[in-house]
């Protein structure tokens, strides 16, 4: 058997998923992190919505920019929840962005360690975090469904 066919498809397949799966840790670490974070007044400096084209349609995703203060450090955060947040329905998206209203004053929730990394709401938006693992649980199946027919028949 050639030791290529098991070896390039394992590195490629394992790569990936570690592409996809690493980020799904973090958010869904500092998700339950976030739980803990303190607390800085901001304000919001933008809000609106994303429009993003696709074969199956557009989808929309609400884009929200804030800015607070830890110490003498400003800083610009974008970050709703931890979790990905692609809404395919406008209304829904907008309904989002329509709660956080140019000038309004929000609570911020930072990184203790690392003020740079905030978010408006805390925890982790527990359906796209699913949605992350599903597709590891694939490119997983995958990998060793690939290993299995390549030691079985060749």
């Amino acid at each position: 058997m050639n030791l290529q066919l098991i070896v390039i498809p394992l590195i490629v397949f394992t790569a990936a998923f570690v592409y996809v799966l690493y980020p799904q840790y973090l958010t869904w670490r500092w998700g339950n992190a976030s739980k803990k974070w303190p607390l800085m007044r901001g304000t919001i400096l933008y809000s609106g919505i994303q429009k993003y084209g696709g074969k199956g349609g557009p989808t929309y995703q609400p884009k929200i920019q804030y800015e607070y203060t830890v110490g003498d450090v400003t800083f610009k955060g974008s970050r709703i929840e931890f979790g990905l947040r692609l809404n395919t329905n406008e209304a829904e998206a907008r309904r989002i962005s329509e709660k956080y209203v140019v000038g309004k004053k929000i609570s911020v929730f930072y990184h203790p360690a690392h003020p740079s990394l905030s978010t408006l709401q805390t925890g982790v938006d527990e359906i796209t975090l699913g949605f992350g693992f599903v597709i590891c649980g694939i490119i997983f199946i995958f990998i060793f469904v690939w290993l299995y027919v390549l030691v079985k028949f060749l």
